[in-house]
């Protein structure tokens, strides 16, 4: 199969869920035979940009430098362009700039689309932006019946609201092991002395609860957040203000090393998970991947993703604070679960086995009409 992935910023992945699973399963692919390319973003990899990764081909394309417009420019100047690579098939990651797939529609290209989380639901979003993003959503479902969703709460979404039925095709991740716990170590913290916190700074991640939580407890250990904004934003000027009252906070911003976000990961005493928008976050299977023991926000998405390897907390005050404490005072006991948590990444997470129900569903594309 010739094949083009859009709707990434570019891999090799530094940023983002979608650049992961570009990277794991494009280059999977690649290395099966099939002819593999993926859109990135020029304003991400700055310097040389490689034609090639790992045997999948790259395409540098630009994007407004604005919040608004560039996932829309950068989207859509792919898809022109991809109009004239002879591709058997366009996966698009995200439904959140489906209009710029109407032209490649029209030409006849067979389209996939991995729809993503429910994006108009974020309070980040202006009314016309909500507006803008819930038509995208529902012309995806009108410009291509190959929908796939990444939990199975997502695809009972489709249903009830469109009556489309859509394909499961799970996010991964690898098994995670420690290399040099001196990578924490640089970054001010000790090993199993934190809980670590890595999302972007919106307010779907919950992330002012937990440091509001985080501030009743009296443990001494840090809370070492990592993810930034694309733009600066109100909400992340608060998160700073209230975190530089408690002296155990700690910001790291984005960690663009890899090596030093897994160690991060693996050398926390938990992870605390806020998200409660969307499928199945690669954060939390990340987490999973890396043994360790999670805090969940309680929703139908964490629940179906981490099932009963993790403690899940609601937003009553106090009770996210009561299950730090838990973690705190039982260490020993409670690191059970983040084996469990492994182990269930390796049964139901595995990128390898992704990889596979990726290309058997695209060439059931390829032979439909």
């Amino acid at each position: 199969m010739k094949i083009a992935i859009l709707g990434s910023r570019g891999i090799p992945a530094i940023i983002g869920g979608f650049e992961t699973l570009a990277e794991q399963v494009g280059t999977r692919l690649a290395a099966r035979g099939h002819d593999v390319t993926v859109y990135c973003e020029r304003n991400i990899y700055p310097g040389r940009r490689p034609e090639n990764y790992r045997d999948v081909r790259l395409v540098h394309l630009p994007a407004l430098p604005s919040k608004s417009l560039e996932a829309l420019s950068y989207d859509f100047l792919c898809a022109c362009h991809a109009l004239s690579g002879g591709y058997d098939l366009l996966y698009m990651l995200a439904d959140n700039t489906a209009v710029s797939l109407v032209l490649p529609r029209l030409c006849g290209k067979r389209i996939v689309i991995n729809t993503d989380g429910i994006e108009w639901q974020r309070s980040k979003w202006p009314w016309y932006g909500k507006l803008f993003l819930r038509f995208n959503e529902w012309l995806a479902t009108r410009l291509t019946v190959h929908l796939v969703v990444d939990a199975k709460e997502m695809g009972a979404y489709f249903k009830r609201r469109y009556g489309r039925e859509t394909t499961y095709i799970t996010n991964g991740t690898e098994l995670i092991r420690s290399k040099d716990p001196g990578l924490v170590r640089r970054l001010g913290l000790e090993p199993g002395n934190y809980l670590a916190v890595v999302c972007r700074l919106e307010p779907e991640n919950s992330v002012e609860t937990i440091i509001r939580e985080f501030r009743k407890t009296d443990r001494d250990l840090k809370l070492a957040i990592a993810g930034g904004a694309n733009y600066r934003s109100r909400y992340v000027r608060k998160l700073t203000a209230m975190a530089s009252e408690d002296s155990r906070i700690v910001f790291l911003g984005v960690l663009p090393d890899w090596d030093a976000l897994q160690e991060l990961r693996v050398q926390a005493l938990a992870y605390i998970h806020g998200h409660q928008v969307g499928g199945t976050n690669p954060s939390l299977v990340e987490a999973m991947g890396a043994g360790n023991i999670i805090l969940a926000n309680r929703n139908p998405f964490n629940r179906e993703v981490a099932g009963e390897t993790a403690i899940y907390w609601t937003f009553e005050p106090g009770d996210l604070r009561d299950k730090i404490l838990e973690v705190a005072d039982n260490q020993a006991r409670l690191k059970a679960l983040g084996e469990k948590a492994r182990q269930r990444a390796a049964e139901f997470y595995n990128w390898d086995d992704i990889a596979s129900l990726t290309e058997r569903y695209f060439l059931s594309v390829l032979s439909g009409p």
